[in-house]
């Protein structure tokens, strides 16, 4: 009896698998990147520009964000009323690249560097990063100061965090892959809990087919594993060059309630934050009061504030 239901599961997955791939190969020959895909060392890169000005500020999403363009697509609005604006989506994100494989940190950050410059973008930017992109970011202008004139922290991990916050383990990472790849996540993302999760009350309604197709698409890919088991090391790599960045503007904006985590980890999380003002002789915090870790969506005001403040430090 059991032997048959193993069989019968097996074969189930299969066919999950086949449709799957099916449906997936008809949504790429269907979908096409609102931006502009920009060749690199290891593959394309999208890149997508809004706005006018003699300043860009550059969106930078965190961890296992299946699609950060749509993520940022109301604060890049906002923004791109009074800035010039580039987003840029890394290996595996989005409409870039799965390449399959990771990329080590100093390689990511000259592609990202790349894939500014060649959608038309000029230095020095302000660069407005998410939770785990902090790393490549504060990396860049370790390895380029002179091409950034301000950064917005939304959030971001302070790497001396490093051994402080919990990671996924492989193992659970496999397990969403499978359900990912038999189908199973495109079944579950009809069911209204999780729809939730990928689907937020300020989603436009234009974008939200959309946002769930690359949700299954790029979901815990390889490229978004690589980076979890990297993530220690890009951190070290950020601390062994040092974090004086003299007098660059930094803003700090601070979620109080991070849900995901535990208390502990919270507490630990908050004064990670407050000791990145040691950052520079210029940087300033905001605590946004109840805010949940995705700050740009029920608090984008606070981050489009912090933009104009450095903006107007430049002038």
């Amino acid at each position: 009896m059991n032997l048959f239901f193993i069989l019968y599961v097996i074969i189930l997955a299969i066919i999950g698998m086949i449709i799957e791939e099916i449906i997936l190969l008809y949504e790429r020959k269907h979908s096409k990147a609102p931006g502009t895909l920009i060749k690199a060392s290891k593959g394309s890169l999208h890149v997508f520009s809004k706005g006018i000005g003699d300043t860009t500020l550059v969106f930078a999403a965190g961890s296992a964000s299946p699609s950060p363009y749509y993520d940022f697509y109301n604060l890049q609005e906002k923004a791109s009323k009074f800035t010039k604006t580039a987003l840029y989506e890394r290996y595996g994100y989005g409409y870039s690249d799965d390449i399959f494989h990771g990329i080590p940190l100093d390689s990511l950050v000259d592609d990202i560097r790349l894939s500014l410059k060649k959608s038309g973008h000029t230095p020095p930017y302000i660069f407005l990063a998410h939770d785990l992109a902090s790393i490549e970011i504060l990396r860049y202008t370790q390895m380029y100061p002179y091409e950034v004139m301000g950064i917005i922290l939304e959030d971001g991990l302070n790497p001396e965090l490093k051994d402080g916050i919990p990671l996924p383990n492989t193992l659970s990472l496999r397990f969403i892959q499978f359900l990912k790849f038999t189908g199973i996540l495109r079944l579950l993302l009809k069911l209204p809990y999780y729809k939730r999760q990928v689907i937020t009350e300020t989603t436009p309604k234009e974008i939200i087919k959309l946002k769930t197709r690359l949700t299954v698409k790029n979901f815990w890919n390889e490229n978004m594993v690589y980076e979890m088991k990297n993530l220690k090391g890009n951190c070290s790599t950020v601390l062994d060059h040092g974090t004086d960045f003299k007098d660059l503007p930094i803003q700090i904006i601070t979620a109080e309630n991070r849900k995901a985590y535990s208390e502990p980890v919270n507490k630990a999380w908050l004064q990670s934050q407050k000791n990145m003002l040691t950052f520079s002789t210029n940087t300033d915090q905001i605590i946004v009061e109840g805010s949940d870790h995705f700050i740009h969506d029920d608090n984008n005001d606070i981050i489009i504030s912090a933009i104009k403040s450095i903006l107007k430090k430049k002038n």
